[in-house]
């Protein structure tokens, strides 16, 4: 990057963060704004994996309230909500895939949780500065261990943050 310009601080969120939001959800609400006041120049970021299970569970969601409830995700996450969605070239999606690899192998993130090692891998290529959750498996990572494995792999190692640890910690 050339000297005195400085990248915007990225800030990915998980699908359940979207859901809650789409439910009005005063914590997650509370936590966004939290976050774009302390960080006025940050672009909040929506990863691949979280898109596709997004779109997944407004087709296929378990009730009709998760169907609405993505469906309202995918209508307001750019315009009202100003998060930019991201897709990667097929090399960053192996790189994504290997790290989530990585990330279960350690005992990080349980085996049975995939689209949960492929979020927090996601948001290491891209380089978040947070990745907001309120995923257990998320969440609760070792930041320690989080960060030997990310660094092996050359990329970032965001904080992770629930929604009530940002409200809680940063209001």
């Amino acid at each position: 990057m050339p000297n005195g310009v400085r990248r915007k601080p990225l800030i990915a969120v998980d699908s359940n963060v979207l859901l809650d939001r789409a439910n009005d959800d005063e914590l997650v609400i509370d936590a966004l704004d939290t976050v774009r006041r302390r960080l006025p120049t940050c672009e909040l970021i929506a990863t691949p994996t979280v898109i596709e299970e997004i779109v997944l569970k407004a087709q296929r969601g378990d009730t009709p309230l998760d169907r609405r409830l993505a469906r309202r995700v995918l209508a307001s996450l750019v315009e009202l909500w100003g998060f930019r969605p991201l897709s990667f070239i097929p090399v960053g999606r192996g790189i994504v895939a290997e790290i989530a690899r990585q990330l279960r192998r350690q005992g990080l993130i349980p085996e049975s949780e995939m689209n949960d090692s492929l979020i927090v891998a996601e948001a290491g290529l891209i380089g978040a500065t947070l990745l907001v959750s309120s995923d257990a498996h998320i969440q609760d990572l070792d930041y320690a261990r989080l960060k030997l494995v990310l660094d092996a792999a050359d990329v970032a190692t965001p904080l992770v943050a629930s929604p009530f640890k940002i409200v809680n910690r940063f209001f």
